[in-house]
């Protein structure tokens, strides 16, 4: 099936590949370095894609399927409570970059390590994974981005709201 990824203002068409899902057609896009800022991919079921090299600033994420992802995230906030605070001023701060464990901008676990103040090997709960949904997601963070100028951050940091207010925090 033929894929197009449209601009979400002018509807340019940024992307086009025969692939067998949205997914694998972003990925695609992703590999041979499509500038994708602006993207509408308001469709896209992205669980599981890789989003370590895409420039997602101005995408519109807003209809994806992204259950899986936010599920996953959710099972690790659910281990690092006393951390969630610090994880979503991280993300507001542009401090949170997706693809390492250490550092002073780490990705979701290695965040939620910094916070704690420990080896990010060595946490309750919770298993660095760099396959699972969740660490993947975050590849899409990088240094300085923040919810105001990138869609995967702003995402994570209302999934983060959402999630306090279930949790009654």
């Amino acid at each position: 099936m033929k894929f197009e990824i449209k601009h979400r203002w002018n509807g340019e068409v940024l992307f086009s590949v025969e692939a067998e899902n949205w997914r694998f057609a972003v990925e695609v896009a992703i590999k041979s370095k499509a500038d994708l800022s602006g993207a509408n991919l308001s469709e896209a079921n992205l669980s599981g894609a890789n989003l370590s090299k895409a420039d997602l600033s101005g995408a519109n994420l807003s209809k994806a399927d992204l259950r899986y992802i936010k599920h996953d995230i959710w099972g690790i906030l659910l281990h690092a409570i006393l951390e969630v605070d610090g994880l979503r001023q991280a993300l507001i701060d542009g401090k949170v970059g997706g693809s390492a464990y250490s550092g002073e901008c780490a990705c979701l676990c290695g965040t939620i390590a910094n916070i704690r103040k420990c080896d990010y090997q060595n946490m309750s709960g919770i298993k660095p994974d760099s396959n699972s949904m969740a660490e993947r997601f975050f590849m899409g963070i990088k240094k300085d981005d923040t919810p105001e100028n990138n869609p995967v951050s702003k995402l994570v940091v209302e999934w983060i709201e959402e999630f306090k207010g279930l949790i009654g925090k």
